[in-house]
């Protein structure tokens, strides 16, 4: 019997729990495709409230991985930036200073 109960009161706090969530505004699926990042197609899905809203917080981790895509390049230098070009480049000679996220990479 107490298995039951407990098995009785996990349903309702699962119907509960969906009946509260679908009260409210429903997210919509949004995608954005950028081509510009690690020399691949990246495609990010997401859900949000409104398109504009999904726009804002695409456009937020587009400049991120853009960051790291700059910092991770082997093939073209940055202004400003020390990458692994730079360090590649400097192999043999004069130490580098570099972006602590490249000695995280390095170590991992």
């Amino acid at each position: 019997m107490k298995h039951i109960r407990r098995i009785l009161l996990l349903f309702l706090s699962l119907l509960f729990c969906f009946a509260c969530g679908c009260a409210g505004p429903r997210a919509e699926r949004y995608e954005a495709v950028y081509y510009d990042l690690f020399d691949t197609v990246v495609k990010l899905a997401g859900y949000a409230d409104s398109e504009s809203a999904f726009s804002e917080q695409a456009e937020k981790i587009h400049d991120a991985l853009k960051e790291y895509h700059e910092l991770y390049d082997i093939y073209h230098v940055y202004p400003g930036i020390s990458n692994l070009k730079t360090v590649n480049d400097s192999a043999g000679g004069d130490p580098v200073s570099v972006d602590s996220r490249i000695i995280d990479l390095l170590q991992f």
